[in-house]
């Protein structure tokens, strides 16, 4: 991510004008393009567009190295990018807090 997002300030002032940011412990929202309900951001890098799951960029932006790990959120809000209701974790880390909040749909039983 960082050969892409490299903290350039107009991209990270691109990223933040998209964010409906309230108080510290509120959520704030992505207003920009979503997909299967994260926000998206896109930059284009060497005349190719990349699109990255805006909490990550969030995270990323915030000084949190996202390399090989999940952004895990604690409000449950998919497009929230409150870098205080972020964290990184293993893809265990996801399933476990997935299961944990109710969120796990798993194969029917025959």
């Amino acid at each position: 991510m960082e050969e892409i997002l490299y903290l350039k300030e107009q991209t990270s002032y691109r990223f933040w004008s998209k964010v409906d940011k309230k108080t510290d412990s509120e959520c704030w929202n992505w207003k920009g393009t979503h997909k299967k309900g994260y926000g998206c951001f896109r930059v284009y890098a060497d005349g190719k567009e990349v699109e990255f799951i805006a909490s990550r960029v969030a995270l990323y932006l915030s000084g949190v190295d996202v390399k090989g790990l999940f952004v895990l959120h604690s409000c449950d809000n998919p497009p929230c990018c409150n870098p205080n209701h972020l964290r990184t974790g293993t893809a265990k880390d996801n399933s476990i807090d997935m299961i944990e909040r109710g969120r796990f749909v798993g194969r029917k039983k025959i």
